[in-house]
């Protein structure tokens, strides 16, 4: 019997880290989850890791500086497998996960089948299991409880007209929302995160959506 692999899982979005947390649990995997990169590198000077899946953006220290770190303590005696979780795939973002010292990438939200994809390159010995049952309801709790710090913290960048918080925020929001099925947050967040629009204008109808889909 092949010996149970440790896995790292670094997302600032509840639904995120609790879905990937449930897949890898599935397949026999020991899971620790964290929020941002200094939560990655306190976990990994606790205890090495056979994969490392990490968010590209999280607060205090993002996915990138993160896997730099990683890289830079191991030196050439270790190579921990990392693969990153980002919003897209264009040729920028692979180059930057490429410099970064990442080895591949997963496409949010997170597809079962991608998700198997990268387990069975970085992990061969784990024999898939099918997909673990998903209660979508304690998701939708998850999201629920999450998200309205995300909100708060867009209002203020809004009313900042600070475009890289904004940016920040409504990626994490968009990721988590994505995974519960509200498509109108996701697009909205979308549009925020990219710079589409007047801020204002698409951060209040967002807020005016998130209530009718929370009640």
């Amino acid at each position: 019997m092949s010996q149970r692999k440790r896995v790292l899982v670094a997302d600032d979005q509840g639904v995120n880290r609790k879905l990937t947390m449930l897949r890898l649990e599935h397949l026999g995997c020991d899971v620790d989850v964290v929020e941002n990169g200094l939560q990655v590198i306190e976990a990994v000077n606790r205890a090495p890791y056979d994969l490392v899946l990490l968010d590209c953006h999280m607060p205090h220290m993002d996915g990138f500086r993160a896997a730099q770190w990683i890289r830079q303590q191991e030196g050439a005696r270790r190579h921990t497998p990392i693969v990153a979780f980002t919003a897209s795939f264009g040729t920028t973002d692979r180059q930057r996960c490429l410099a970064a010292g990442m080895d591949d990438f997963v496409v949010k939200p997170v597809e079962d089948a991608e998700l198997m994809r990268v387990i069975g390159r970085w992990l061969p010995d784990l024999a898939p299991q099918g997909a673990p049952a998903i209660d979508r309801n304690a998701m939708i709790a998850i999201f629920l409880d999450d998200a309205p710090a995300h909100i708060d913290a867009l209002r203020e960048a809004v009313s900042k007209r600070d475009s890289a918080a904004i940016a920040r925020e409504a990626h994490a929001l968009k990721s988590g929302a994505g995974n519960v099925g509200a498509m109108r947050i996701y697009e909205l967040c979308e549009k925020l995160e990219s710079g589409l629009g007047d801020p204002g204008k698409v951060f209040a109808e967002l807020e005016t959506e998130f209530r009718s889909w929370r009640s």
